[in-house]
């Protein structure tokens, strides 16, 4: 809660100054956005560093502060995501200062001048390379972070790697969680989905937002890290059919990753069910639990 206030108390003092054209690369390559070469809290001044990325809404940039004398670098600085065009356009950004003081595992983000402003963090689960195990916990970092923020009363449904933002800890353990919050909303609203359900027919589109969409973005996104092959839906690709994805995870070797798959995207069970189901795979092929039929949440 402490390093909660400390931000929005520097988010709210942050000045924008000397404004221009700032470069990067984009999904459809080199672009270009008008961003501040600085940001000033108070006598601190983090001057703009480069890109850090950039998705279908708007470009991330890096801001930190200048080298200590004696060379060392400082305290981690500020990112900041610029939109495409008017910022009166731009997504909207679900307020993160009760979700984290209420212990959600979400970066802290405020609004500035129609852009997003955040901590700086490691990376993203874009960056790593990871192994197959590594994988696995990352995906268990992740799917408990969304569980988190379920509790709280929110579903995040734009789920890939680059929105899975990741901090070393002090035993040089990965921690996950959940950043570009344009992708989150109550549950009961609607929110953009990175891969759509079958159901809903447009590559791209805001759907609902409930314990049925969430489970099949979970799903989603463990097929992209650890299944490839799995013909999970995003923005531009086809339809996949059930009987279609039900035959790519019959051929799968993990037949546990399959088990989780196949509870995730066509079950779609609870996410308190997958992270449990989930767990049980870390370890060799535990005993089966008793058989019960999957609990299938309807819409509403």
């Amino acid at each position: 809660m402490r390093e909660h206030t400390t931000f929005a108390a520097i988010a709210r003092a942050i000045v924008a100054e000397g404004w221009d054209a700032a470069r990067f690369v984009g999904p459809h390559g080199h672009a270009v956005v008008r961003a501040p070469r600085r940001l000033a809290v108070g006598k601190r001044v983090y001057e703009r560093a480069g890109a850090l990325g950039a998705g279908a809404f708007g470009a991330v940039f890096a801001y930190r502060r200048a080298p200590l004398a004696c060379g060392r670098a400082r305290e981690r600085g500020l990112a900041l995501k610029v939109p495409y065009g008017d910022p009166k356009t731009a997504e909207p950004v679900v307020e993160s200062e009760q979700l984290v003081r209420n212990g959600a595992r979400v970066v802290p983000c405020a609004k500035l001048k129609g852009m997003t402003i955040m901590p700086e963090m490691d990376g993203t689960l874009n960056d790593l390379v990871l192994t197959r195990a590594e994988k696995w916990s990352a995906w268990l970092e992740t799917l408990d972070a969304l569980q988190d923020l379920w509790y709280r009363g929110h579903g995040y449904l734009d789920l890939k790697q680059a929105n899975v933002l990741v901090k070393v800890d002090a035993r040089g353990e990965l921690r996950a969680a959940l950043g570009d919050l344009g992708g989150a909303a109550p549950v009961g609203g609607v929110a953009h989905a990175q891969c759509p359900p079958p159901e809903y027919h447009a590559r791209a589109c805001d759907v609902p937002v409930n314990e049925r969409t969430v489970a099949y973005a979970a799903g989603a996104f463990l097929a992209k890290m650890l299944a490839p092959g799995v013909p999970v839906r995003s923005w531009n690709e086809k339809v996949t059919k059930p009987e279609h994805l039900e035959n790519a995870l019959r051929d799968l070797e993990d037949t546990w990753l399959a088990r989780v798959l196949r509870a995730a995207l066509l079950a779609r069970r609870p996410l308190e069910e997958l992270l449990a189901l989930s767990r049980w795979g870390e370890h060799e092929r535990p005993p089966v639990p008793p058989a019960t039929p999957p609990r299938v949440v309807q819409d509403t």
